[in-house]
């Protein structure tokens, strides 16, 4: 299995590639939120715990089992069903899609492999909850899916299901949906090739077909060093991309609210040599973006200014290897999958965006790396 802290380029191979932009938020409320959290080592498992202020608690029956197949990424529909890309290399004949249904108390349902036989390292969910889209690394693919509101069940969108999908660059570790259901962005790596780096977009039709924006794919500015595009995320009001690079860096790029085009928004900001930064995400409201810098064990804080602009507020540290990052929706507090120490770290968020470590709590499994929230 790959691991999913890229410290040396030369070594994706052997490890695992993380992906985390299949987080979700859930439209209903009123009620307790929950946090999931995938565990890729053997045995591999599915934590789920209650979320409150901050405080995170196991809930009964916790972590759940996988049926020997290992989370990576996580995406859901609401507070009904949680999904998990499975790669392909963790040990099973084949990868796929994992299926868990959540119940009422936020627990968790046995665990169903659909869509075998792919290498999905990266899935995403629309808001709706109609469609999800998951990137086959070993085939250079996206492919696309039909959820089943009653089942959870998923089926292959014509052609563009699997197979054969629709070709993108290669390595595509990650993707994402914008908060409007409109876009679906690919970060096409390049990291063990060394080429076709870029960001591939695609309009997400009412069937959930997939359009290819003309252009794509996107090349990132060039800024003393080659991007190698890890993740991406789009701003909450789905004008801004931002993509972490393993060239230590975090790019910053316009989105044509009606094509979908991407242009440069602003100057890449430079991370610490060797932050490796693996995963990219917002707060809340969009004012700050987070890192977790696998290369470095810390977690870059930046500031957002106008036009999206980035101001580096330096790091903190975790006390391992970093994953994932997410926002608590609350908008408060900054969680942080810590593979080394079997954990989810805890942060609150100030009013300048620094973050302060408040608590550090077991998964109850190893390896955790995808995080994703219901309510």
């Amino acid at each position: 299995m790959k691991k999913a802290v890229p410290v040396l380029v030369s070594s994706l191979l052997a490890l695992v590639v993380l992906s985390l932009s299949g987080c979700f938020f859930s439209s209903g409320g009123g009620g307790p939120r929950f946090l999931y959290v995938g565990n890729t080592a053997s045995p591999a498992a599915m934590s789920a715990l209650t979320a409150a202020s901050g405080s995170l608690t196991p809930i009964t029956g916790s972590p759940f089992d996988t049926a020997d197949n290992s989370p990576l990424t996580l995406a859901g529909v609401s507070n009904r069903f949680l999904y998990a890309a499975v790669p392909s290399s963790n040990g099973t004949a084949a990868g796929g899609i994992l299926l868990m249904p959540i119940h009422g108390d936020g627990s968790l349902g046995a665990a169903q492999l659909l869509a075998s036989g792919g290498d999905y390292d990266g899935i995403a969910v629309t808001p709706n909850g109609k469609f999800l889209y998951a990137a086959d690394v070993a085939g250079s693919r996206v492919v696309a899916f039909s959820i089943d509101p009653n089942t959870g069940a998923l089926t292959g969108i014509g052609p563009q299901g699997p197979p054969p999908g629709v070709g993108v660059g290669p390595d595509p570790f990650n993707l994402t949906v914008d908060r409007q259901g409109k876009f679906l962005f690919v970060a096409s790596c390049g990291c063990v090739t060394s080429s076709g780096q870029g960001i591939w977009v695609f309009s997400i039709n009412a069937d959930g077909t997939l359009t290819t924006v003309p252009e794509s794919p996107f090349s990132l500015p060039a800024a003393g060093s080659t991007p190698q595009p890890s993740d991406l995320v789009v701003s909450p009001d789905g004008t801004l991309l931002f993509v972490s690079s393993y060239d230590d860096k975090v790019y910053v790029e316009s989105i044509n609210a009606v094509s979908g085009a991407l242009s440069s928004a602003a100057t890449p900001v430079s991370l610490p040599a060797g932050s490796a930064p693996g995963s990219v995400r917002t707060s809340t409201d969009g004012k700050f973006v987070y890192t977790a810098d696998g290369g470095t064990g810390n977690l870059s804080m930046l500031t957002v200014g106008a036009g999206g602009a980035l101001t580096d507020q330096g790091e903190v540290a975790v006390g391992g290897s970093p994953a994932v990052v997410l926002a608590d929706p609350s908008g408060g507090f900054l969680y942080a999958t810590n593979f080394d120490q079997n954990s989810v770290v805890v942060y609150s968020i100030g009013s300048d965006g620094r973050l302060t470590q408040t608590a550090s709590v077991s998964t109850g499994g190893t390896g955790p790396f995808g995080l994703a929230w219901s309510h």
